[in-house]
């Protein structure tokens, strides 16, 4: 990623969950299976974004995530976007 902001180049990396990213998405996520719940559906998605750093990064950078509310678990897409105005 950040070869990529250093040379000014757009980018979507796939990252993997962990207990950070999940409990920053949490109050979408449990929107999404109550929502389901209510209208009785299979499957309801929300997206939603939020700012994070890893301590392996030198900044904060956007992620894009993937809020899938299915009768069954079904996984949460997240990304790393580039952040461009």
């Amino acid at each position: 990623m950040a070869w990529c902001e250093a040379n000014g180049l757009d980018y979507i990396f796939g990252l993997p969950g962990n207990a950070v990213l999940d409990r920053m998405v949490e109050p979408i996520a449990d929107d999404v299976r109550v929502r389901r719940a209510e209208a009785h559906a299979a499957m309801v998605r929300r997206y939603t974004e939020t700012r994070y750093g890893a301590k392996s990064w030198k900044c904060h950078r956007r992620v894009a995530a993937r809020q899938p509310g299915a009768a069954r678990a079904a996984h949460r897409g997240l990304l790393a976007v580039a952040d461009r105005a």
